[in-house]
């Protein structure tokens, strides 16, 4: 039986041709670190999401810290994190010294809920981190609006998020600074792991720029406690390659979401958790009861299909989280309730449809 991939990161045989070609003049000019793989690769970044600076990294995680540390981010400073995502947002907050303040997230999304947030506003909060969730982006315009007045560093999380829009305009640049990153399962990713920040700040860029490079301004002069955290060439190579046919790859992954809708929209039991217009990471959905998702994750399982269960544990629960204990009531509730079905560009069409039928006639 054919098994079909929450994840499908193989290359096809034209693109794999192509990056041996470049790894092989990597090979033969020795040139691994800081070349110009990674100054194309930043050039054509920004210029594909429409932001003025792009300074690559070595991970996403290393994206969300230099971008605290680069907004003048504290010990002691509050930054407002929604409880539902991956470790590496909270993570990034616990280990430059700040507080992380988790707030609740909203059913229909699964990001970060406005009136949780307000409510935990005070004079000690700095920031905020939004997360585009599985490629769902955030209520940025709220966001935007209530940091202004509130005067905060709007941080956004865009990990599972490269090529979902807000109107006309990629998510990263509609924050103070956009946070990406390219481990091998994102719509852009590597052959292992790299991440990069964008921003219109010059001097954020700048100082992430020392940051990434043991805080060194000029060579062997160190201005800032920086970090080993720069975008090898070989990453630079297979994210150019790719690059460069992304807009295809991003619209069949809308094309499937869009799909997963049609044909589960009129299902009574389910709660699609998505817009369909965007090209997702996953695709995200839950049940009436907790009978009916067990029963189709058995279905799934004996269809050879494989499905996600993101987050098992909220940023709150853990024993390093510094939590106040309160309850976060739908965070919770999507511990233990949010089923994610494929939503790569190898899906074809009867794939989808296939998935769609077990979940509906399970």
């Amino acid at each position: 039986m054919k098994q079909i991939k929450l994840f499908d990161i193989s290359i096809d045989n034209t693109l794999k041709k192509k990056f041996l070609k470049e790894f092989n003049l990597l090979v033969e000019n020795n040139d691994w670190i800081n070349g110009d793989s990674v100054s194309l690769f930043e050039k054509n970044f920004k210029n594909f999401i429409g932001s003025k600076y792009c300074v690559s990294l070595n991970s996403g995680t290393d994206a969300l810290e230099l971008a605290l540390v680069s907004n003048n981010i504290k010990p002691g400073d509050k930054v407002i994190v929604p409880a539902f995502s991956f470790f590496a947002t909270s993570e990034a907050v616990l280990k430059i010294g700040a507080e992380p303040i988790y707030c609740d997230i909203n059913k229909d999304d699964l990001n970060i809920d406005l009136n949780s947030f307000k409510r935990k506003m005070d004079k000690s909060v700095k920031a905020i981190i939004p997360v585009h969730l599985f490629g769902n982006p955030a209520n940025m315009l709220e966001i935007n609006k209530f940091a202004k007045e509130n005067n905060l560093i709007v941080i956004e999380d865009v990990a599972q998020a490269f090529g979902s829009k807000i109107d006309n305009t990629f998510l990263g640049n509609i924050g103070n600074i956009g946070c990406f990153s390219f481990y091998p399962t994102k719509n852009l990713g590597g052959f292992g792991d790299g991440g990069c920040v964008v921003t219109s700040n010059e001097i954020v860029a700048e100082r992430i720029k020392h940051l990434r490079n043991h805080g060194q301004t000029k060579k062997y002069y160190h201005n800032y406690v920086g970090c080993n955290s720069r975008l090898d060439n070989i990453q630079a190579v297979i994210l150019n390659l790719k690059l460069k046919n992304i807009e295809k790859e991003l619209a069949r992954k809308s094309s499937v979401s869009k799909l997963y809708s049609k044909y589960l929209k009129e299902n009574p039991n389910i709660f699609i958790h998505t817009y369909s217009n965007q090209p997702l990471n996953l695709f995200p959905i839950s049940f009436k009861t907790t009978e009916q998702l067990i029963k189709i994750k058995k279905e799934l399982d004996k269809n050879n299909i494989r499905y996600g269960e993101y987050y098992p544990y909220g940023l709150h629960e853990f024993p390093v989280s510094n939590h106040d204990g309160r309850s976060l009531n739908i965070t919770d509730w999507a511990t233990k309730n949010i089923l994610t079905l494929p939503n790569h560009s190898k899906l074809n069409n009867k794939d989808v449809k296939f998935i769609a039928k077990i979940i509906n006639e399970s």
